[in-house]
């Protein structure tokens, strides 16, 4: 070791740490070359040997500090470089914290953030004015970069596309997209060469007969079983705080209008739709946008009267709803990080109450969908880390009582082989690994 020193070069508030550095032996491409950088104290190690053409290369950026000194190197080649975007832009914001306790089941949570859940507080409209401010001043100097960057990615996007059509009740459904719009149009027709025949909804027209300026965000794009009413969802703010509405088109499914039915704070966590299509099934989330609350709406009345289906008191449960494939259960899921329980409503009987297809159990994950006169369950229970998939006669899952006995296996467990999901088709099945 020849010599030890500090370099003091990086951003203010980076920690100090202790980097080594140490010449190795060269390789292709890789001449032993170092590169200081960041607020660090730091050891160099110099062979006695220097290998032929190694450099010490200095951040040309001091971030306000001091740069290192190039004289502070010993036997080493050093090169310094001005930077071409140097800037003086003051230190980022700070956001102001207020004591607030939340009061769980699990114990009181200290937040000195939740003041922020007030969009309409004056002094966070203050402070993301700063943090805005602090953003513009800091990508100024890259604009030339930033517009070359974006102009390269939209040059290996294509903006006007088109999905493949989607046969659904009797209608092929495709999404589009246009170049120079910012969202995503969404059409039906009878056949595949007319599936962009029908213009069920364009995001573009909501966003601006909304009244959205900064930010727009289909969640829910649900068809009822009969494809003459869509439950969709708008965000207008980006706070997942979603507003539910219901259109109907006419018999030739060409026009529409959208119902009185409004619902507000719903989260995007999925929706669901009765047989008769009179009943609409949604979810609500906490004050920690943890969708937690399954509700149902009968459709041509007031919000206020609409019922509480499931509410999740865990935590560390998330709750979403759906249908299975063939439309005739509606799915509620809730899951953790490390386990799950699904409950079942026949779509048919839509206010019967919910049963437990498994109770939850640590560790035990499961999906659900049905296939036939069957359901299909992909798990991991019993060990199988990579999961498997089981099945249960229709008329057996109707009970209180279906536990893991009641299930055969349809498809073992494979080591190394991982199950992600099965999609059910009328005579046969894809299992997704």
């Amino acid at each position: 070791m020849d010599h030890r020193f500090d370099v003091p070069v990086g951003h203010l508030r980076k920690a100090a740490g202790t980097t080594g550095i140490v010449a190795g032996p060269a390789g292709l491409g890789h001449v032993g070359d170092a590169v200081f950088q960041l607020h660090e104290h730091v050891v160099a190690v110099v062979d006695t040997d220097p290998i032929p053409g190694a450099q010490v290369l200095i951040d040309p950026d001091s971030h306000r500090c001091v740069t290192v000194p190039p004289d502070s190197y010993i036997g080493a080649t050093v090169i310094e470089q001005d930077h071409p975007l140097q800037t003086d832009v003051t230190a980022s914001p700070i956001a102001p914290k207020r004591p607030h306790t939340w009061h769980r089941p699990s114990g009181d949570v200290e937040d000195p953030y939740a003041w922020m859940l007030d969009v309409a507080d004056p002094e966070l409209i203050s402070y993301l004015g700063a943090e805005n401010d602090f953003a513009d001043a800091w990508f100024a100097p890259h604009a030339d970069t930033i517009d070359a960057i974006v102009g390269e990615i939209r040059s290996r996007v294509r903006e006007t596309d088109e999905s493949t059509p989607v046969f659904n009740g009797g209608w092929r459904y495709v999404g589009s997209t246009e170049e120079g719009q910012s969202y995503g149009r969404h059409h039906r027709g009878r056949s595949r060469d007319a599936a962009r025949d029908v213009l069920l909804l364009d995001e573009n027209v909501e966003a601006d007969r909304l009244g959205a300026t900064d930010y727009f965000d289909l969640g829910a794009f649900d068809a009822s079983h009969d494809h003459t009413m869509f439950a969709w969802s708008t965000d207008l703010d980006g706070s997942e705080r979603y507003r539910l509405r219901i259109r109907r088109f006419d018999a030739d499914g060409a026009e529409f209008v959208d119902l009185p039915d409004v619902i507000d704070e719903v989260a995007n966590a999925g929706t669901a739709w009765s047989v008769d299509a009179t009943l609409l099934f949604y979810v609500r989330a906490d004050d920690q946008a943890r969708p937690f609350r399954v509700w149902r709406h009968t459709r041509g009345a007031d919000a206020s009267s609409d019922v509480l289906i499931y509410e999740e008191l865990d935590e560390r449960f998330f709750v979403e709803i759906g249908e299975t494939r063939s439309d005739r259960w509606i799915v509620i899921h809730s899951g953790s990080k490390t386990s799950a329980e699904v409950r079942l409503i026949p779509a048919a009987s839509p206010t019967a109450a919910p049963v437990v297809v498994q109770p939850r159990a640590e560790g035990v994950e499961y999906s659900i969908d049905d296939w036939g006169d069957r359901l299909l369950m992909v798990t991991n229970s019993g060990g199988a880390d990579d999961f498997r998939i089981l099945s249960a006669e229709l008329g057996e899952a109707a009970n209180d009582e279906l536990d893991e006995s009641t299930w055969t296996e349809f498809a073992a467990h494979e080591p190394g082989r991982r199950i992600i999901g099965v999609e059910p088709f009328v005579s046969f099945m894809v299992i997704f690994e």
